[in-house]
């Protein structure tokens, strides 16, 4: 496993990101992961509290929310975050987002979080 400075230098700067948003994102990845395996409980309230806090609304939101808290609670020990996931779009293109929140081996994610509002995904 790369630390989370070789991997700043190594993705130094891309056409849509700057070196200091990929250190970041790395960084904050790290610290999310080492609270997820010290605390998952704390983890669950943090996706829950702050995460999830402002979402879209409506009926297939609330039933998307239900399952995913379903989730957190039953697969709270066995959370992982990666940092710059990359999504495939309806239009057939592909875009990174910031994070990720996986369960196990699952590769489908439970959350992806983008801290750009304009960002399309």
């Amino acid at each position: 496993m790369d630390s989370i400075y070789s991997t700043f230098y190594r993705n130094w700067k891309t056409e849509e990101r700057s070196a200091l948003e990929v250190f970041l994102t790395h960084a904050l990845t790290d610290l999310l992961n080492r609270i997820t395996h010290s605390n998952p409980a704390l983890v669950r309230e943090f996706v829950s509290a702050v995460l999830l806090d402002a979402r879209t609304q409506g009926k297939a939101a609330e039933i998307s929310l239900k399952k995913l808290r379903q989730r957190l609670l039953h697969e709270a020990n066995n959370l992982r975050w990666d940092p710059q996931p990359t999504v495939a779009l309806a239009d057939g293109s592909k875009r990174r987002a910031d994070l990720s929140l996986y369960s196990g081996r699952d590769p489908r994610p439970l959350l992806i979080v983008e801290a750009k509002v304009s960002a399309k995904l």
